[in-house]
C-alpha cells in the first residue's frame, strides 16, 4: 500500500484521536486541545511524533502495539530540547572550524618548505568536485571578487580554467565544512610527516552531527538503534573516565551519542580561553538545568536516562 492511501492528511484534530486511540499516546500534561494549536501552530506532526521512536510498545494484551508512559508532553519536552541541541552544536562545530583554520595556516606559515599557493595547486588538481563547487559562486555577494581576482575564469563556459594564483588563506574562504575536513586531512598526509591531531573518523562525525544540526534534522529521534562504530581514541579515553566500565561504553555505538561525545572530545582540545570558557557554560545550562527542567518525565525510559547519564558524565569530566 503507498503512503498516498495509507498516510493521507491529517487535521491537527485528528491527529491528536489518532495518536490517542491508535498509539496509546496520553495528554494528562497538555490537553488535547492545547496538542492540537500545537500541531497547527508551533510543530508539525512528522517532527513530533519522530521522538517515540525512544519508547517502547506494548508487547502483548489489549494495548498491544500501543505505546508505554508516552505522553504528548514528553514529545513537547524532547523537541524543544532538541532544538536547543542544535543551536549549541552550530556553534561549537563553527568554532572547530575557526580553530582548525587557524592552526592549519599557522603550520604553514611557520614552515618554509611550504608555500601558500603549491598546496592549493595540488590540492584543486586532484579534486574536479570541489573546484566546480567553487565556480557555483560566482554569484555570491561574499566571495565574487575573491573568484575574480585569485582564479583564472573562462569568460564564455565561467569555468575555472587555473588556479595556481590562488593561496591557502583565499582557498579556506570557498570551502564547506566538510571540503575543509577534507583539505585538512589532505594537507598533515602530503605535507607533513605529522598527522592530523584527530582521524578522519573522528572528524567525518563531527561533519555529519553539523549537517544535521544545520538541515535541522531531529538530533534525538533514535536514541536505541547502535549502529555506529567509534575510533579507538574516543573510547580508549572514555573508558578511563571515573565509573565507565564495558557496558556504559556501549553508547558509543548509537550514531547520535558518538557523533555528540565525538564533539565534546575534539572541542575541548581544539577551544581555550574565553570561548572555551563561554562555551562550556552553555553546555552546563543545557545539560543541568535546561534538560532536568522535567525530569520527572523520563523516570520510566531507560533509554533516555541512561543516555542522559552517559552524556552528561563526560560533560562533568571535561567541562
Amino acid at each position: 500500500m503507498s503512503n498516498r492511501s495509507n498516510k493521507p492528511k491529517h487535521s491537527a484534530h485528528e491527529l491528536v484521536c489518532k495518536m490517542r486511540d491508535e498509539r496509546g499516546i496520553t495528554f494528562t500534561q497538555i490537553t488535547e486541545k492545547e496538542a492540537e494549536h500545537y500541531l497547527s501552530d508551533i510543530n508539525n506532526f512528522l517532527r513530533i511524533a519522530s521522538y517515540r521512536k525512544n519508547y517502547e510498545k506494548n508487547p502483548a494484551g489489549k494495548n498491544k502495539g500501543k505505546y508505554q508512559n508516552l505522553d504528548f508532553a514528553y514529545l513537547v519536552d524532547l523537541s524543544s530540547i532538541d532544538m536547543h541541541l542544535r543551536y549549541l552544536i552550530l556553534k561549537m562545530t563553527i568554532d572547530i572550524e575557526h580553530a582548525l583554520k587557524v592552526r592549519l595556516l599557522k603550520n604553514i606559515e611557520e614552515n618554509n618548505l611550504i608555500g601558500g599557493y603549491a598546496v592549493v595547486s595540488a590540492f584543486l588538481s586532484r579534486n574536479a568536485k570541489i573546484v566546480s563547487k567553487i565556480e557555483q559562486t560566482a554569484n555570491s555577494a561574499y566571495t565574487a571578487n575573491l573568484l575574480g581576482k585569485y582564479f583564472t575564469i573562462d569568460s564564455l563556459t565561467k569555468k575555472i580554467t587555473d588556479f595556481k594564483d590562488c593561496p591557502v588563506w583565499v582557498l579556506l574562504e570557498f570551502l564547506t565544512f566538510g571540503d575543509f575536513l577534507y583539505f585538512y586531512r589532505f594537507f598533515y598526509e602530503e605535507y607533513t610527516k605529522t598527522k592530523s591531531d584527530f582521524s578522519c573518523k573522528m572528524l567525518n562525525n563531527i561533519k555529519s552531527l553539523r549537517n544535521a544540526a544545520a538541515h535541522n534534522n531531529c538530533l534525538l529521534a533514535d536514541l536505541i538503534s547502535k549502529i555506529a562504530y567509534t575510533s579507538t581514541k574516543l573510547a580508549v579515553t572514555i573508558s578511563k573516565l571515573p565509573g565507565m566500565n564495558k557496558s556504559r561504553l556501549k553508547k558509543l555505538s548509537n550514531r547520535f551519542v558518538l557523533e555528540f561525545s565525538t564533539l565534546l572530545f575534539v572541542y575541548k582540545d581544539v577551544i581555550s580561553g574565553n570561548m572555551f570558557k563561554k562555551r562550556s557554560l552553555e553546555i552546563k545550562n543545557l545539560f543541568f538545568h535546561r534538560m532536568l527542567r522535567h525530569k520527572e518525565y523520563y523516570d520510566l525510559n531507560d533509554v533516555i536516562k541512561t543516555t542522559y547519564n552517559f552524556i552528561s558524565d563526560l560533560v562533568k569530566a571535561w567541562y
